[in-house]
């Protein structure tokens, strides 16, 4: 145990060793006082050995090979600064180099142009001054560290996962200035380039203010939603030179609100964490392509009153109408959505794909103080209802275009509808109809508060259209009145 073999000679061209095989509690020596190299080897042949070997030892080439394998997971304290910079390190586990003591981290990869070999799957953690100007390469990752200023960062972009999310800012610097970002421009912010086959992994701190551009690699920008970002600067979605495949994710670390200034138009996907995000309308406005297990809650608020195209999530979402003519697309989500309306003329200018069978769900509480005891009641023309007590009211076997052929069926003797109204001193209730066009149309009744109209019985002008759900028919009205997986109406 804590023995020391010690190597002799040098190996010639014609000799291949590998002292990975030599017990790990032995150290090596090539200290030879017959040579007149001393303690150093020379390889002309194919020399092998572990990082923990090579390390505070002196290896030259002539005409040889020396492969330097980390094979030992965790933390490993190295200098091979004595060591040739054509000997390769092999990365086969995850490793953390640092230096040897209170060495300076350049002696940990010694000279500048080592290459660096990560396999696929692992992960080498280092300081960012440790591989400046190194050749790293592989299907691995490259994890840095510290500050990355001004570091020469040009040979990196051949390692296929660049993840800098741990280096830390500089003075007013995202850290990374002059290494991976540059002002080539002169245009006040600095641009990041992911070149061929890389994947480029940063924080929303790194990116904000600034840009990103791609000649062949993809970038996953990690952030928060609580956070504000300034991505400004970032081409349109439809506009970037992430192509033929590449693309700019951005993925958030949790659900909640985002930040009322954080604009995601540039990015190719929008990898939502599991839960509820919510954002305005703006936010949201023409964004499509949604990613990750969550969902989304849009509103508008006192300065967003423009009308919206809204998509959905292949989760769970929620949409709340403001008046402002929204458009809220479904088609091509998934999960049970929401629509929640706010009893203003025009919540909802269309909705495609609100799915009654996959249990999509129409709220109508915030509309407030709706009759009834009951949330929701089936109307069908030839069945005279006993009573009408309910919030909800939806006719399932008849067509009402407009405002006025709904006016006409409550008003039908045959129907006895606004006369059930009247007797239970209903004033205000929402009314679902096929329109027939095989859309289904949402309808707020409100009493007239005086004047011959204020009878508790619907008319004309007391009924304002809410919404409109595209391909609902009358049978799937029906179905929504007698729902299958619980109930959709929320009163």
């Amino acid at each position: 145990l804590n023995s020391t073999l010690n190597i002799q000679g040098d190996l010639s061209g014609s000799t291949s060793v590998d002292l990975r095989l030599v017990n790990s509690d032995v150290s090596i020596s090539f200290d030879d006082v017959g040579d007149s190299n001393g303690a150093t080897i020379e390889v002309a042949g194919a020399l092998a050995l572990s990082l923990s070997q090579a390390s505070g030892n002196r290896i030259t080439i002539n005409g040889g090979t020396v492969d330097i394998y980390a094979a030992t997971a965790g933390m490993t304290a190295a200098d091979l600064s004595n060591v040739a910079a054509a000997a390769t390190l092999c990365v086969k586990v995850d490793t953390t180099l640092v230096a040897v003591g209170s060495n300076l981290d350049s002696t940990v990869l010694g000279a500048s142009g080592r290459s660096v070999i990560i396999d696929a799957g692992k992960t080498l953690t280092a300081a960012a001054d440790i591989v400046t100007g190194q050749t790293v390469t592989g299907a691995g990752t490259l994890a840095l560290t510290g500050n990355a200023d001004n570091l020469d960062f040009s040979h990196l972009g051949v390692v296929a996962n660049l993840d800098v999310t741990q280096v830390q800012a500089g003075l007013q610097t995202n850290g990374l200035y002059g290494s991976l970002f540059f002002d080539n421009s002169q245009q006040g912010y600095y641009t990041a380039n992911v070149g061929s086959g890389q994947l480029l992994v940063l924080t929303g701190d790194q990116l904000s203010s600034n840009s990103i551009t791609s000649t062949g690699g993809s970038a996953n920008v990690i952030a928060h939603v609580g956070s504000s970002y300034d991505f400004s600067h970032l081409a349109g979605a439809s506009g970037n030179s992430f192509t033929n495949g590449e693309s700019l994710t951005i993925t958030f670390q949790e659900a909640g609100s985002l930040d009322t200034s954080t604009n995601l138009n540039g990015f190719d996907y929008i990898n939502l964490h599991s839960g509820l995000t919510g954002m305005l309308a703006t936010q949201a406005n023409n964004l499509q392509t949604w990613a990750g297990l969550g969902g989304i809650d849009v509103s508008h608020d006192s300065n967003d009153q423009l009308a919206a195209n809204l998509y959905g999530t292949a989760n769970a979402d929620i949409f709340h109408g403001a008046g402002t003519g929204d458009t809220v697309d479904l088609l091509n989500g998934g999960g049970v959505d929401t629509l929640a309306f706010s009893g203003l003329t025009n919540d909802f200018a269309h909705v495609l794909g609100f799915s009654v069978a996959g249990g999509d769900k129409l709220d109508f509480s915030a509309i407030g103080q709706l009759s009834g005891q009951n949330t929701y009641q089936e109307l069908e023309l030839g069945v005279v209802p006993s009573s009408i007590d309910a919030k909800v009211l939806a006719i399932t076997n008849f067509p009402a275009a407009d405002a006025t052929a709904i006016r006409n069926l409550f008003n039908a003797s045959f129907t006895q509808f606004n006369a059930r109204l009247a007797a239970s001193g209903a004033s205000k209730e929402v009314i679902l109809a096929d329109d027939g066009l095989g859309h289904a149309n949402v309808w707020l009744w409100q009493d007239s508060l005086s004047g011959n109209y204020s009878n508790h019985k619907v008319d004309t002008l007391e009924l304002t259209k809410i919404g409109v759900l595209d391909s609902v028919t009358m049978s799937d009205l029906h179905d929504l009145m007698n729902p299958t997986f619980g109930q959709q109406i929320i009163g």
